[in-house]
């Protein structure tokens, strides 16, 4: 089978494009805090490539909504839906760790529980402390399903309504604040909020939206065939093309500020096996290559039978990270960050399971991706680019499907320029870069 490598399509994967997604919770624990936590050394992972900016963490999440409260102060009591308060103090320690790293935090503030002037406190709090690190801040998160999971009734209009007044007193104390939304789940307020006052440029400076493949909230594991399936991306081009249209009738750019594999992520084990990062590799370059500017990878560090990518394996050692099969994919992706995507045609239909994709990168080189998710390898492959050879390859591999130990992501200077005769093995992704 021969893949030839043509033109640019106009899509790029944007530098700083790959995030972390953290639970507002998260705040305030020794994660977070560069005197405990190692986490520095795995966003410098992330970073291997790009030149200025960085990538983002965000801090929201359901916790934001239904367990965290803001107190400038120590609060007690608690409300009684709240588990957790956050003030500055938990702001000033996560600066230790984005001081140095470079990296931006979206802050997401409380409007389940609503409190107008929490929440333009947290935000002139974060401002103060973060300074210009502090990228964009988040009204709510998935409002939309307010109601569904709450029973706190919150239609359209109200929401709206809530949004405002939330932006008036936010930007009384701090006038600069960029404010990104709507982060809805669902598409029951899509076109609504498309056609509103809040999607501006005025009022917002970047759509963000969440998006998972699957739900195994009911306990209903989903299994790796069904992740890994044509439909599994499906709904995942179908997601991003509506909210990139009611993006762009606001004039925005459009991010999934939360994104992993399967929602509620913890009951069904292909969330931390292998499959997902072969999953997490087609997902990421996916939305790159349809336009998304950036994705937030959705974290939950105390449990590393879960989606997160980093987790805490260790009680005893509260600060000090793990990762897990789907931080190698967010690596290989991370690496090919600033490259301009080239189209793609195959001398014969690619096999179910094989897909790929090239980028020119700003060195001039090209990374061919060739992603293999069958159980037999791909052999006898030639790519088609006048004037180029084979420099070396990267393969993301591991012992199997099933696996959660053992991932190897390995560069290795090719041996031979030619491009023919090449190999990818069964489950597997392999970069073949190509120079002049």
């Amino acid at each position: 089978m021969t893949l030839s490598v043509g033109a640019a399509t106009g899509s790029s994967l944007a530098r700083g494009f790959v995030g972390l997604t953290f639970e507002a919770s998260v705040l305030g624990t020794p994660a977070l805090d560069a005197s405990t936590s190692n986490l520095g050394q795995f966003l410098s992972a992330l970073d291997q490539g790009r030149k200025r900016s960085r990538g983002i963490l965000r801090f929201g999440g359901s916790d934001s909504d239904d367990k965290v409260v803001w107190a400038s102060d120590s609060l007690r009591p608690l409300p009684a839906w709240a588990s957790k308060s956050i003030g500055p103090s938990d702001l000033r320690a996560l600066a230790t760790i984005t001081g140095p790293s470079g990296w931006s935090v979206d802050l997401g503030v409380n409007l389940l529980h609503p409190s107008v002037s929490k929440a333009a406190k947290e935000v002139a709090s974060a401002r103060q402390i973060l300074g210009t690190q502090l990228h964009e801040v988040s009204i709510g998160n998935e409002p939309d399903l307010y109601t569904l999971f709450n029973g706190i009734p919150v239609n359209f209009e109200e929401y709206i309504a809530r949004v405002h007044e939330y932006k008036a007193a936010i930007r009384a104390l701090t006038p600069s604040v960029k404010f990104a939304g709507p982060d809805f789940y669902s598409t029951s307020w899509l076109d609504a909020f498309a056609w509103s006052s809040e999607n501006t440029p005025s009022e917002l400076s970047t759509f963000s939206y969440h998006f998972y493949p699957a739900y195994d909230c009911n306990r209903v594991a989903i299994s790796a065939s069904a992740l890994l399936s044509e439909a599994s991306f499906t709904s995942e081009k179908v997601l991003i093309d509506r909210a990139s249209l009611a993006a762009r009738l606001g004039g925005h750019t459009l991010a999934l500020d939360e994104f992993n594999s399967i929602s509620c992520g913890h009951y069904s084990p292909v969330e931390h096996q292998f499959a997902s990062a072969l999953w997490a590799v087609h997902g990421l370059l996916l939305a790159a290559s349809r336009g998304v500017v950036s994705v937030g990878v959705q974290m939950t560090p105390s449990n590393c039978n879960s989606y997160t990518p980093l987790c805490i394996p260790d009680p005893n050692k509260p600060g000090e990270f793990a990762p897990r099969p789907i931080f190698s994919a967010m690596e290989l992706v991370a690496h090919l960050e600033t490259g301009v995507f080239l189209g793609t045609t195959s001398s014969a239909s690619l096999p179910a399971g094989v897909n790929a994709w090239a980028l020119r990168g700003a060195d001039g080189t090209v990374s061919v991706v060739v992603e293999n998710t069958r159980s037999k390898p791909l052999s006898a492959l030639t790519l088609s680019m006048p004037g180029r050879t084979l420099v070396s390859t990267t393969e993301l591999t591991a012992p199997a499907l099933d696996a959660t130990d053992g991932v190897t992501l390995i560069t290795t200077p090719s041996s031979s320029s030619s491009l023919t005769g090449l190999h990818v093995a069964a489950q597997s992704v392999k970069v073949f870069t190509l120079g002049s």
